[in-house]
């Protein structure tokens, strides 16, 4: 027996079984077309809806998303309303901008990467109507419209932003005149303490030397008031010339607290007598000791120990230590009396018997990482390291791998010393978080006498 055949006018004519079916359709532009080629008696409410949006200039439809853009008539709010019934997410960026205006306490936003132009008018709506007067933090990652520079210029005009993160952030088509206003507005603006310029477009278009000079005016004045220089606030030092060592220069003897660095551009300058206050208010440096010419790196590194008489942590990356470097970094660690926490890297375990001679009587913390080479040498380290450094409560050793074969009878042994060992296996969510002294010290809290965690990288 054949199946009966519905009466395709009938069909036709009944909105409700029609929307049904468009739930049913996940491509926005198929959807959009049954929509477009139905009659006006077919369409439910929800469809209608759909229909009638997509001409509106005041919203913009990538299904299933719909986007308010501005201020919206009474008839299509109906619509919006509506178009829930087909399953669709509405994004109102005047509602939004609204509500933050009426946010009295907001002191601190973050906004992510707009996906593509077309988000543009909502963003200009939300930082239109957004109290950025009152902000304290603001971190902006992605693109953004011209007017949304002009307004953070505004809000820095303000004197109440203390952070100010730009993380691949750009502005579209904004004028050279855009942006060299907000690049003064971050170099008068005296509340700012905390800077970042990460791969951003304050671009000038101009010259080479006049985007250089403008992004130095905004580093330098910032870092006055500023406790930290870190990678990204360098990027405007790039290539190490004369001139990139004298702007650097410059920079820290305008510095008045400075108490963190990150950059190799250090030892440059480190034998400037005008600067041995800056290096003696040094409490943690990270040193790069790599570039063009990596055996000078070293050399002069170890001329400014005698000058770090206040530093706490040190790390050295991308460079191993061993050889006569060894020796001389023993000697000059000495002069770094108030030393807690040192991270380098060493070749193999065997090579590294040399941290057991360190002259840090404070030396609570060490992180060493370990290149290649065998783990016999676990047990024997550790012990050596734990008579000599007698203050160290714990310490990190980082290795591609460790013998499984080997893990419990190390354990015991240790154990039999009172140290405790922990071997901790590779987390890739957790990865940045480990390369941290903050990550293991927090690990180590609540342990008796000296922890060692064996960590494979």
């Amino acid at each position: 027996m054949s199946r009966p055949r519905g009466n395709p006018e009938a069909v036709g004519s009944t909105p409700e079984l029609l929307q049904h079916i468009a739930t049913f359709v996940q491509h926005g532009p198929t959807l959009l077309e049954l929509a477009g080629a139905l009659p006006p008696a077919a369409m439910s409410p929800g469809i209608a809806a759909l229909s009638a949006l997509c001409s509106t200039p005041t919203v913009h439809v990538a299904w299933p998303r719909i986007s308010v853009l501005g201020t919206t008539s009474e008839a299509t709010k109906q619509h919006l309303a509506n178009i829930d019934a087909l399953g669709a997410i509405v994004s109102d960026a005047a509602a939004l901008g609204s509500a933050l205006a009426a946010c009295p306490r907001l002191r601190m936003v973050t906004t992510l990467r707009a996906e593509a132009t077309k988000d543009f008018a909502a963003i200009a709506e939300i930082f239109a109507h957004m109290p950025l007067g009152q902000l304290t933090e603001l971190t902006m990652r992605g693109q953004y419209p011209a007017s949304v520079a002009s307004a953070v210029a505004a809000m820095l005009a303000q004197g109440r932003c203390r952070r100010l993160h730009l993380v691949d952030t750009t502005f579209n088509n904004a004028s050279i005149e855009d942006v060299r206003r907000l690049c003064e507005a971050i170099a008068s603006c005296d509340s700012l303490h905390d800077l970042v310029l990460k791969n951003d477009s304050l671009n000038l278009d101009a010259s080479q030397n006049t985007h250089d000079d403008m992004r130095f005016k905004v580093v330098a004045h910032t870092l006055r008031s500023a406790d930290t220089v870190s990678p990204e606030q360098c990027l405007v030092f790039q290539d190490g010339s004369a001139a990139d060592i004298a702007r650097f220069r410059t920079m820290l003897l305008n510095t008045q607290r400075l108490t963190h660095v990150e950059e190799r551009l250090l030892v440059h300058v480190a034998n400037d007598r005008l600067l041995q206050p800056c290096l003696g208010r040094l409490t943690s440096l990270c040193m790069p000791l790599s570039g063009v010419e990596p055996d000078v790196w070293p050399v002069r590194f170890l001329e400014m120990l005698p000058h770090l008489g206040s530093l706490k942590q040190l790390e050295l990356q991308h460079a191993t230590v061993h050889g006569d470097f060894q020796r001389e970094l023993a000697l000059g660690l000495g002069h770094c009396t108030q030393l807690q926490y040192l991270d380098v890297a060493a070749p193999g375990l065997y090579e590294a018997m040399w941290l057991a001679q360190l002259p840090c009587p404070k030396l609570n913390a060490l992180r060493v990482r370990f290149r290649q080479g065998p783990s016999k040498d676990l047990v024997r380290l550790v012990k050596t390291i734990a008579v000599a450094l007698y203050s160290l409560r714990w310490l990190c050793l980082e290795k591609v791998s460790w013998p499984k074969p080997d893990r419990a009878r190390n354990i015991k042994t240790l154990a039999a010393d009172n140290v405790t060992l922990e071997y901790i296996a590779r987390d890739v969510d957790l990865t940045h978080q480990r390369r941290t002294y903050n990550y293991w010290d927090a690990k180590s809290t609540g342990h008796k006498g000296l922890v060692v965690f064996a960590y494979e990288e």
